[in-house]
């Protein structure tokens, strides 16, 4: 009983069902493209996890899952009402986001840095700004979402790359802004039965079509 409690700890899901995103893009062996598609839902690896604890705001539907809060500023992403933005919050600022009711049918997640601004690489500048050592940012298994000029979410894996190259392959997808998502070892993307990185996400979203 007590193993079957961890891993449903370790393994909860954020669903969210608000957005439709468009096709399944497979590149080449070091680059994966997964965007979704009406039969396909995308699972993906989200907020950084340190000893059992969710580190940054996780919202799900308007329900905030136990988080440990952040005094430091971090990229969030935030779905709601079937668009998606991201903004760079304290675990504070987003405190007050939810007590105020901003995010009463939002879903959240915050992890980071983010790396691609108004289709511009930034990975250097909000590593500095998030408070990020620089090995976040080196060459290793790397997930991020990232949203479209059209406003659609596309998901990427990347293996052996640095963040900068990850981000300069998604601006050839037409994505404006992108964020990191906890990677390395932790690094997961399924869509359908396509799965990159490990098996399992520790903390997962689930994107499906209205």
């Amino acid at each position: 009983v007590r193993l079957f409690q961890t891993i449903q700890m370790f393994y909860k899901l954020i669903t969210t069902s608000t957005l439709i995103v468009t096709t399944f893009v497979p590149q080449d062996s070091n680059f994966r493209l997964i965007q979704k598609t009406s039969n396909k839902p995308v699972t993906i690896n989200t907020n950084y996890f340190y000893r059992n604890h969710i580190l940054g705001v996780a919202v799900s539907n308007g329900i905030q899952i136990k988080t440990s809060l952040l005094p430091y500023k971090r990229a969030t992403l935030i779905i709601d009402k079937g668009k998606a933005s991201i903004e760079i919050l304290t675990g504070k600022e987003s405190q007050i986001k939810i007590k105020n009711g901003d995010w009463k049918t939002a879903t959240v997640i915050q992890a980071g840095p983010q790396i691609l601004k108004d289709g511009k690489d930034v990975v250097e500048t909000q590593r500095l700004i998030e408070k990020f050592s620089r090995g976040i940012i080196t060459p290793n298994s790397h997930t991020a979402i990232g949203i479209t000029r059209g406003g659609k979410l596309t998901f990427f894996f990347s293996r052996g790359r640095s963040l900068s190259q990850l981000a300069k392959k998604m601006l050839t997808f037409g994505v404006l802004d992108a964020m990191n998502v906890d990677g390395g070892s932790s690094s997961f993307l399924r869509a359908g039965n396509v799965v990159r990185g490990q098996r399992l996400p520790v903390l997962g979203l689930v994107v499906e079509s209205v």
